[in-house]
């Protein structure tokens, strides 16, 4: 398997692994150090054959039918940071998982990792949370198992750690007629809904790649209007 770097910007660094035909694409920050080349050590890269479908993997329960979305990182271990493109009036929810059902692998065709270091946050947390000029340092459990969500269930999506297989290629597509700081993050939320139309799934994996934290000025104000703007969503 061959890693290819096709794009590098001050945005994101996009890497693809093909082998003759691709399949799959790993999308991350550039900000971002992998903990590995070896991508099938911390995602899922395949998904076909009898292994890959007899896998089962922890999901949130859907015993609230009114819960339309949730906070991963509670999962992991950091309970009051919440990731970008979380809606403000879920903040607050913090509570852990009494219970979580499974599924079977196979169709986890967007597959979202989280970041040690500056995790994707919203501007609101960065800004009151942040210790003046001092670093982001925030890790997460590198141990946690990986979480699926159940249809009905959302969760907030991003460009830094992604990886989609070729089933979901198409989620791919980024709005243009809002900011960079809200195209990915609207892209996740309708990208969710039509995987349930073709029996795919998100799962959520532990950290896999340290973002460091340039200690620079985040756009406010389009962050901030992302989040508001993303309860219509859910």
């Amino acid at each position: 398997m061959v890693l290819r770097k096709l794009v590098q910007d001050r945005h994101h660094l996009l890497l693809i692994a093909t082998v003759a035909a691709l399949f799959f694409l790993h999308n991350v920050s550039d900000t971002a150090v992998l903990v590995s080349y070896d991508l099938g050590k911390h995602f899922d890269i395949e998904l076909i054959g009898e292994g890959a479908r007899q896998e089962i993997i922890h999901q949130y329960s859907h015993e609230n039918p009114n819960r339309t979305i949730v906070k991963p990182y509670i999962h992991f271990g950091q309970r009051s940071v919440w990731p970008r493109g979380l809606p403000l009036e879920n903040v607050g929810d913090i509570g852990r998982e009494e219970f979580y059902t499974e599924v079977f692998g196979g169709k986890q065709f967007i597959q979202q990792g989280i970041s040690n270091g500056r995790p994707d946050v919203e501007s609101v947390f960065y800004f009151t949370r942040k210790p003046g000029l001092e670093a982001f340092d925030i890790r997460f459990d590198e141990h946690g198992p990986k979480v699926a969500l159940p249809q009905a269930t959302m969760v907030p999506l991003n460009s830094f750690n992604t990886l989609f297989h070729s089933s979901a290629f198409w989620g791919l597509m980024l709005p243009v007629s809002v900011s960079t700081m809200a195209s990915d993050v609207l892209r996740g939320y309708w990208a969710q809904r039509l995987l349930w139309e073709l029996g795919g799934y998100v799962v959520v994996y532990p950290p896999t790649v340290h973002r460091y934290d340039r200690i620079e000025s985040y756009p406010f104000s389009e962050r901030e209007r992302s989040s508001c703007e993303c309860g219509s969503f859910t």
